[in-house]
C-alpha cells in the first residue's frame, strides 16, 4: 500500500476546507472559555463526566492556543490515523486481501455519517478516541502474532494504554471491548479451526487475557473512584430506569436500536448527502464535484498499484474470510451502539452523528465481507470506489 496515496485520498476530502473553516457552533464556546477563563478551565468543564477531556483540551491549548487551523488539521490527522489503523487491522487478519483492507480503511476515515468534523474543536476528542480505539485493536492482534517477547509485550502494553485513553475520552465506546475479544478469538484460533468450542475459548483466554485489563481497569476506575455527576453518563442510573420499568424502557431501547442501526448502515450514505450537497449554489457545487472526483481517481490509482498483492479467495490461507468478516462486522455494529442505547441516546443525523463512530468500524468490516462475495475484482473495486465517492461528496457538502 502507498501510505502517501492513502493519505492523499483522505486529505482530498478534508483538507481543502482546513484553511477556510474557523469556529462552528459550540467551537465558539470552547474558544471563548479558553481566552477568558482561569487556568485549568477545561478541567472544570469536564470534571463532572469525562475528566480526561480536560487534559486533552489543556494539552491542545498549550500547543496551539485558540487558533482554529490546528484543530482542523488535527481532525484530519485523527481520521487518517483511524483509517490507517483499520487497514493494518484487516491486513493482519486477512493478509492477502489488499482491496478489502484499503477500502475499509478509507471508509472508516471517510465515514459519511460523521458530519460533525466541521466543528474541529468540540468534536476533536471523539475523532481521537475513534482512531486510538482501532490502533488499540490492531496492537492487540499484533501482540498475538508477534513471535519475540519484546514486540509481543510492547504491543500488548500499547494496546492497554491506547484502550484506556480512548475509553476515557468516549465512554460510550465501551461496547467495542466485546469486539476486541472477538478479534482475539479469531486470531488465537486462526490455525485451529476444528477445535471444540470450549477448547477454542480457553485458547483465546490464555492468549489474550491481558486485554481484559482494559475494560476491567476502566470500569474499576469509573465505578469506585470517579464521582459521576451527570445523569446521561451514569450507567447505574440508566440501568436503574430499566429495572424500574423493564417493559417500557426495553421497548424504547429496542426501537432506538433499530433506528440507530438503520442510520449507521443505510441512512449515513444518503441523509447527510441529500441534506447538504445538493442544497448549495452552483459555484460551490462544481468545485465540490471536482474534489470528490479527485478522491475517487486517487483511490482507483492506489487500488491498481496494490492489485498485485491480492490473491483470489480460493488461493488464500483463509477461504472463509468473507463470512467471518460479515459476522465480525455485524457484532461490531451491535456492540458499538449498545452503550449509546443504554444511555437513552440514539444515532441520528446531524445531531447525534458522533455516536456512530465506534460502530462504523463494524460497518466497514461488514462491507468488506459483503463486497468480497461479489464476483470479479473489477466489480468489487467499483463498489468500493462508489462508496468512497458518496463519502467524499458528503463531506464536500
Amino acid at each position: 500500500m502507498s501510505l502517501l496515496g492513502f493519505a492523499a485520498v483522505v486529505g482530498v476530502a478534508y483538507l481543502p476546507y482546513a484553511l477556510r473553516l474557523t469556529y462552528f457552533r459550540d467551537d465558539w464556546y470552547y474558544a471563548y472559555d479558553a481566552m477568558v477563563g482561569p487556568a485549568g478551565i477545561f478541567h472544570a468543564m469536564f470534571a463532572s463526566d469525562r475528566p480526561a477531556r480536560g487534559f486533552f483540551y489543556e494539552l491542545y491549548l498549550a500547543w496551539f492556543g485558540t487558533a482554529a487551523l490546528p484543530y482542523h488539521l488535527g481532525m484530519y490527522f485523527w481520521r487518517l490515523l483511524g483509517g490507517l489503523a483499520t487497514y493494518w487491522l484487516l491486513i493482519q487478519l486477512w493478509p492477502r486481501q489488499q482491496t478489502a483492507a484499503l477500502g475499509a480503511g478509507w471508509l472508516f476515515a471517510l465515514y459519511p455519517g460523521f458530519t460533525w468534523w466541521v466543528a474541529g474543536i468540540e468534536y476533536q476528542p471523539m475523532a481521537a478516541s475513534a482512531a486510538l480505539m482501532v490502533v488499540s485493536f490492531a496492537l492487540s492482534v499484533q501482540s498475538l502474532r508477534a513471535s519475540l517477547p519484546l514486540p509481543r509485550y510492547g504491543s500488548m502494553l500499547g494496546a492497554i494504554l491506547m484502550g484506556w485513553i480512548y475509553l476515557a475520552l468516549v465512554e460510550y465506546a465501551a461496547g467495542m471491548e466485546v469486539f476486541r475479544l472477538l478479534l482475539i478469538h479469531l486470531e488465537a484460533n486462526r490455525s485451529q479451526r476444528t477445535l471444540p468450542r470450549r477448547e477454542a475459548l480457553l485458547r483465546s483466554l490464555r492468549a489474550g487475557w491481558p486485554n481484559l485489563l482494559i475494560p476491567a481497569g476502566f470500569l474499576f476506575w469509573r465505578v469506585f473512584f470517579f464521582n459521576n455527576e451527570r445523569k446521561a453518563t451514569d450507567i447505574s442510573l440508566q440501568l436503574g430506569n430499566f429495572f424500574s420499568d423493564p417493559l417500557q424502557v426495553g421497548a424504547h431501547w429496542l426501537l432506538n436500536s433499530l433506528l440507530s442501526l438503520i442510520n449507521v448502515v443505510l441512512s449515513a450514505w444518503v441523509a447527510p448527502l441529500m441534506g447538504s450537497f445538493f442544497s448549495g449554489k452552483l459555484r460551490e457545487t462544481l468545485p465540490a464535484v471536482a474534489v470528490g472526483v479527485a478522491a475517487v481517481a486517487l483511490a482507483w490509482l492506489v487500488f491498481r498499484l496494490s492489485a498485485t498483492a491480492e490473491q483470489p479467495i480460493a488461493e488464500t490461507e483463509d477461504a472463509a474470510w468473507p463470512g467471518r468478516a460479515l459476522a465480525l462486522g455485524a457484532a461490531g455494529l451491535l456492540v458499538g451502539i449498545l452503550p449509546v442505547i443504554i444511555a437513552n441516546r440514539y444515532v441520528s443525523f446531524p445531531s447525534y452523528s458522533h455516536y456512530a463512530l465506534p460502530a462504523s468500524l463494524g460497518l466497514v468490516i461488514l462491507l468488506a465481507g459483503s463486497i468480497a462475495h461479489v464476483s470479479g475484482r473489477s466489480a468489487r473495486r467499483t463498489i468500493w470506489l462508489g462508496l468512497i465517492a458518496l463519502s467524499a461528496f458528503t463531506h464536500q457538502g
